[in-house]
């Protein structure tokens, strides 16, 4: 027989967190300073552009710089071996013998930057392409955790623009795009601050939709339950008839056992 849960009530379901980004949307709504008055048609333009940056170049950006990164990740760990590297025989620029070298910023993994001016203290072991992609960055642009929707524009940008594996046009396009936005971010910034929000009601929709999940697994397991009661209802019932039948069948046989006696005593 099927066993039920006690159900968890919808409040216990939300995580904490969850529950306070819900309230700072409710709260604030979307930024309350962008909104006071109509946007005018300059911010219209911008929130156009953020809106094309975020949605169409950045996820093109995110599968080239991946590529790249990849590629080059596997061809370091054979020529340099960063994966297994230590001080001070680590790689210290890019490429090495190139005239444009980058001095790579080993501050921004393995949680170094903890270790301030400590250099020879620093993990240099390179785990991935997405640590190595972090040493060609500002330690504040460094944040992300994979080429996904961590990795904002301006460290997309500023990959193809410090490494030297992309090729130049890619580099001059993305230096072109890093002073066009010089002017403003608004666009962006509201992108941003949209795109979050919905991922916060994204994760809120996932959790109800798994809290009534269970309870549809729960609604099926009473089902379930009700189902093989009435299942042993009636094997009872069949019982009692059966038992029924038999004892109609012994009183039978009792009265005529009676009667061949009485007759005998007749006779």
């Amino acid at each position: 027989m099927a066993h039920c849960t006690t159900p968890k009530t919808l409040e216990s379901t939300l995580l904490p967190e969850l529950e306070e980004s819900i309230a700072n949307i409710q709260a604030r709504g979307i930024s309350q300073k962008d909104f006071d008055q109509d946007l005018n048609k300059n911010q219209k333009i911008w929130l156009v552009i953020g809106i094309c940056l975020h949605n169409i170049i950045s996820p093109i950006l995110r599968e080239n710089v991946e590529d790249v990164m990849t590629t080059m990740y596997s061809a370091l760990v054979k020529s340099d071996h960063i994966n297994t590297q230590t001080y001070p025989g680590h790689l210290k620029f890019y490429p090495p013998n190139g005239v444009y070298a980058y001095y790579l910023n080993y501050e921004n993994i393995n949680n170094n930057k903890v270790l301030g001016r400590q250099t020879q203290l620093f993990n240099y072991k390179v785990k991935d392409a997405v640590d190595l992609s972090k040493l060609f960055l500002l330690t504040n642009m460094t944040s992300y955790t994979g080429f996904d929707e961590t990795c904002d524009l301006s460290a997309l940008l500023g990959i193809v623009i410090n490494v030297d594996s992309f090729h130049q046009i890619g580099k001059t396009a993305a230096a072109n795009v890093i002073a066009f936005l010089s002017g403003t971010t608004l666009g962006l910034e509201l992108v941003k601050e949209i795109h979050e929000e919905t991922c916060v009601l994204a994760k809120h929709a996932q959790v109800l939709a798994n809290h009534f999940k269970v309870i549809d697994i729960q609604i099926s397991n009473v089902n379930n339950t009700l189902k093989e009661l009435k299942e042993l209802q009636q094997v009872l019932t069949d019982m009692k008839t059966n038992f029924e039948d038999r004892i109609s069948f012994l009183e039978k046989n009792v009265i005529e056992i009676k009667s061949v006696s009485n007759i005998g005593k007749v006779y």
